[in-house]
């Protein structure tokens, strides 16, 4: 639900990740019913496990994604100088 809610309303101004430590088999069905009767389709939502390798990736993304920012500004330092 917060996935659906924070993509329709964040208007692509927001990176949405959504993930459980142990999702269910199937999204459950009062949530798919609530969300359809306020105009929002989960039906190809993918529950998504949280697992060390997702948590890699985040870090190593999240590192990528600085390094990039500084590079832009110029702030990065070459060789180590």
């Amino acid at each position: 639900m917060a996935e659906a809610f924070a993509k329709h309303y964040g208007k692509g101004e927001i990176e949405v990740m959504s993930a459980g430590t142990i999702p269910p088999n199937e999204v459950n069905p009062v949530v798919f019913q609530v969300m359809q009767e306020r105009g929002f389709d989960v039906s190809k939502n993918k529950l998504k496990p949280l697992g060390m390798q997702w948590f890699k990736k985040q870090i190593r993304d999240e590192i990528k994604r600085r390094v990039e920012k500084l590079n832009q500004r110029n702030y990065l330092v070459v060789n180590g100088q």
